[in-house]
């Protein structure tokens, strides 16, 4: 066993320690400023939760989905950092050192791409979602949270390929989202 954690939450579980509704937090999106409430604004979700030392899965994570669903406005791909452990006082210099990050993979982005739309880091102050899904330690594994448009969770993968584990939970949605042929 390779300690990976991989759980398909059927849309009526009631044997469940916790809802399959995705929380209704709201983040403000680092660099732009923008509200985000994944799964509310009728877009399929795909959220990779991490650490500050393990963000670079993000981005693997990101190109991986855009290949297949390269259209940011029918699947959102956000970066969720779990900063539960910073303390209020030095959150400032978090905010400074995350929009460095933000700058530097924003000039990344392959050409074609608008940087605001598949550049998405969302700050998790509180370490609300892994707590929320009851996921151990995002911080050194990472794990994916997909989301449907109706705020449901898909599924929920935490262990060594995010990327995979995410496309094969988007290709099991039941919503029609628009393939390139």
């Amino acid at each position: 066993m390779d300690g990976s954690v991989a759980m398909e939450l059927p849309h009526d579980a009631q044997d469940v320690s916790w809802t399959a509704d995705l929380p209704d937090l709201r983040w403000t999106a680092v660099g732009t400023g923008e509200a985000v409430r994944p799964g509310r604004d009728g877009r399929l979700a795909v959220l990779v939760l991490h650490g500050r030392h393990n963000g670079e899965v993000s981005e693997v994570v990101q190109r991986e989905v855009r290949t297949r669903f390269p259209d940011p406005s029918e699947v959102l791909v956000a970066s969720v950092i779990d900063l539960g452990w910073v303390p209020r006082a030095i959150r400032p210099v978090a905010r400074r050192a995350m929009r460095r990050v933000y700058d530097q993979v924003w000039r990344r982005v392959p050409e074609g791409f608008d940087p605001r739309e598949c550049v998405v880091m969302l700050p998790d102050w509180k370490a609300r979602l892994p707590a929320a899904l009851d996921l151990r330690e995002v911080r050194k594994t990472a794990a994916v949270v997909v989301v449907d448009r109706e705020a449901r969770v898909v599924g929920v993968y935490q262990g060594p390929e995010p990327a995979r584990a995410a496309l094969r939970l988007l290709s099991r949605t039941t919503e029609s989202v628009a393939q390139p042929t």
